[in-house]
This record gives C-alpha cells, structure tokens and sequence, in this order.
C-alpha cells in the first residue's frame, strides 16, 4: 500500500494524473484504513478530475479514518465553500482550528467566509486571534483589511493592507 501511495505521489507530480488516481485506487485497496491516500485522491478528483462528489467522499472517509486529520477538514471546507454550502465549510474550519496546533489556517477560512457573509465583525476577531498567533504573517492583515473595508473603515482598511504588504515584502511574496 505504500509503495503505491509513493508511486501515486510521484506520478501526480509529473502530470499524470490518471496514473495517480490508479495507484491511489490500489494503495486504498490494500489498506482502507490509509487516510492520506482517501485525501490525496479526494484531493486529484477535486483539483484535477472536476469529480465533486467523489472527492467529497474521499475527503470525509479520510476524516472518518483519522478523526484529527486537520488537513482533511480544511480541504473538504474548501470544497464545501466553493459549492456554496458554507455553514460546512465553516464547521469544518472550526474544526481545523481546533485541531491544528497553532489553529491559524482555520481561523482564517472562517473569517474569509464570515467576511463573504457580511459578518465583519466575527470576520475581524477572527484575524484578530490569527495575529496575534503568527504576527509576522501578512494573510491576517490582508484579510482584515477586507472585512474593515466591506465595514466601511477605509483608514483601518489602509492601515492593514500597509502592514499585510510590509510582511508580504519581507517574504519575498509580492504577488500576495
């Protein structure tokens, strides 16, 4: 099972996607009880294949298989958030930040969606404990930025994306 998980690891990153999708298929087979391999082919069906469903199904048994895999759960959130089901996608944010040892990429699923909600004030606490666990990081700031922007609060607005830039330039990751 895990030379095939390797292998369908390997064949991912060259492109080869049906050829990882088949080596997934065995490396399940062979240990149904391999939440990574549930979660890297929920992952390819999703990503790669337009496969909704049947990612959706492979990243809730890899969840099922390990109840605190975090990466899971921010996954299928991400699935859930952009077929529109977001009080899923929300549960399973909540969850990552529960699980995850610093709880940030959670925290900030949760206020993305908040803030897409018009909860800007759940949306700026939320940034706001995100800060204050990884201050160096630009995305809290960023996104911050944008629920006090959709607020109106244009200088508390500013004020953010400045120090999200400041952080952004210090990484080298202008693009963000």
């Amino acid at each position: 099972a895990d030379d095939y998980f390797v292998s369908g690891v390997q064949k991912y990153e060259k492109g080869d996607n049906r050829g990882a999708l088949a080596d997934w298929n065995q490396a399940i087979a062979l240990d149904p009880k391999s939440a990574n391999a549930y979660y890297n082919r929920g992952n390819l069906k999703y990503q790669k294949l337009n496969d909704v469903q049947g990612a959706l199904s492979d990243l809730t048994k890899a969840i099922e298989v390990n109840p605190n895999f975090a990466g899971g759960y921010y996954n299928r959130g991400d699935l859930f958030y952009s077929t529109g089901n977001r009080s899923a996608a929300i549960a399973d944010f909540r969850k990552v930040a529960e699980i995850a040892r610093s709880g940030y990429p959670g925290l900030i699923a949760q206020g993305i969606v908040q803030t897409q909600q018009g909860a800007y004030l759940q949306a700026i606490d939320l940034f706001n404990q995100a800060a204050k666990i990884s201050p160096e990081s630009g995305d809290s700031y960023k996104y911050r930025g944008e629920a006090y922007k959709q607020q109106g609060n244009r200088a508390a607005a500013i004020s953010d994306w400045r120090k999200a830039a400041q952080s952004y330039q210090k990484d080298n990751a202008m693009k963000d």
